[in-house]
């Protein structure tokens, strides 16, 4: 399925397909739970699960300061995915954790998706820590989309220059038969995808998350994507 376009942020959601946080999430309601359903991946999902690759320590810091919100909140229940109670009330702030906090964010992401009305704790949440991370994760879009070389007609002793020199390159590739532009940073491995037809942002991300893997980034790009430059193509496909 195509991801479909979100006219408010130039950002495409998709269906949602993983929960980034592990097991456990927060809720308000006893009766409320976590479901992966729906066109619930957009630009903060995105963020929740993403940012932190690019800024470990702000995302941390973040869900730290998220944490520390949530144990000072007494009606509170603390939940595996399955949907069942694993604490309440001040036994539940006492074994939140960060991963506990990462799910609770896509929770909301889900809930503000679907047009779910945000309890005030929610919106709390929102308020004070979800619309920074998305704002930081804007940003990030924004220096990819403008700070790169476009390397449609690149050589192949500029292209080795390039990844040489950690630089952010912009080039066009064909993923199941859709045209995309990549925009991608050597020095990270962060990929910014962007649809040609209309120019939504798909997702920011790091291909290898711990550094910037050379040989993680051919693998990702000989699996996945077409490469019509003849030059990049070869680049990528040598070992």
């Amino acid at each position: 399925m195509h991801p479909e376009k979100n006219p408010t942020n130039h950002f495409l959601t998709s269906p949602d397909d993983d929960q980034p946080g592990n097991k456990q999430f927060v809720v308000f309601n006893e009766f409320e739970n976590y479901q992966l359903e729906g066109q619930t991946h957009g630009k903060l999902s995105h963020a929740i699960k993403h940012y932190e690759e690019f800024d470990k320590e702000g995302m941390n810091e973040i869900l730290s300061k998220a944490l520390v919100y949530l144990q000072s909140i007494h009606k509170i229940h603390l939940k595996n995915i399955k949907g069942e109670i694993i604490a309440s009330g001040q036994q539940a702030a006492n074994k939140i954790t960060l991963n506990a906090v990462h799910n609770t964010f896509d929770l909301i992401n889900d809930k503000i998706m679907k047009g779910i009305t945000l309890v005030s704790e929610e919106v709390e949440l929102r308020t004070q820590y979800l619309i920074s991370l998305e704002e930081k994760y804007d940003t990030l879009i924004a220096i990819y989309l403008t700070d790169n070389v476009q390397v449609h007609d690149v050589t192949e002793n500029e292209l080795n220059i390039l990844y040489a020199s950690g630089k952010r390159i912009n080039f066009e590739g064909i993923y199941e038969e859709e045209r995309y532009s990549y925009f991608l940073d050597f020095s990270t491995s962060g990929m910014l995808v962007q649809s040609v037809t209309d120019k939504g942002i798909c997702t920011l991300f790091r291909i290898d998350k711990q550094g910037n893997c050379l040989n993680e980034i051919k693998t990702y790009f000989s699996g996945n994507v077409e490469i019509t430059n003849p030059v990049l193509k070869r680049f990528f496909s040598q070992v």
